[in-house]
């Protein structure tokens, strides 16, 4: 017999509870909690993933540590900021000369300009204030910004831009920061945005 939806939400609420007290939970221990098969609880906590109530992981769940990401962004910048400047140098070394490229507003993207100062004739689409600013002051590209919802915190337009403008680009390589990555969906993130 399948679970109603009634008790599916409920069971999923108390998830969410039980993983943010407890900081980690297994797979067992949610099956003994809730007296339900291991499918069932690898099926919830895949869903509650999906909805970026809880972090997968492998045998159980983490809480979603949410303080880190209302930090200001320049305090997130600071985060593991050397880090941050390698992956985007090697990022920036997939770059090719003529190339019309995607570059997303999160922090280690941002940095990926940076190492492009020696490429040729790129155009660049951008939602993020920050690339946006730091390519016109820096290099002779074209850069587009989206338009959309300014988001404060990551100093991003966030929303789509209307379906012909992306729809009109062959865009080589894009750059992307994202709160979660499954099979199924793909690239997700917190807020209404380009990564789906």
């Amino acid at each position: 017999m399948k679970d109603s939806k009634v008790f599916i939400e409920e069971r999923f609420e108390k998830i969410i509870n039980v993983v943010a007290e407890r900081k980690r939970v297994t797979v067992n221990e949610l099956c003994e909690y809730f007296n339900v098969s291991v499918v069932t609880i690898r099926n919830d906590l895949n869903e509650l993933s999906r909805q970026g109530k809880i972090h997968r992981t492998h045998g159980g769940a983490i809480a979603i540590d949410d303080t880190h990401s209302d930090l200001p962004f320049d305090k997130r910048r600071k985060a593991n900021y050397e880090i941050k400047k390698a992956i985007a140098k090697e990022a920036a070394g997939l770059v090719n000369d003529g190339e019309v490229i995607f570059i997303d507003g999160g922090t280690t993207c941002v940095e990926v300009p940076t190492f492009l100062k020696k490429k040729i004739d790129i155009t660049v689409i951008t939602p993020s204030i920050e690339v946006a600013h730091w390519l016109l002051s820096c290099t002779p590209f074209n850069v587009y910004m989206l338009n959309g919802f300014l988001n404060r915190k990551s100093y991003s337009a966030l929303g789509a831009p209307h379906e012909g403008f992306m729809a009109g680009w062959n865009i080589a390589k894009a750059f992307f920061g994202a709160a979660g990555f499954t099979i199924r969906d793909g690239l997700t993130d917190r807020h209404m945005g380009f990564v789906e």
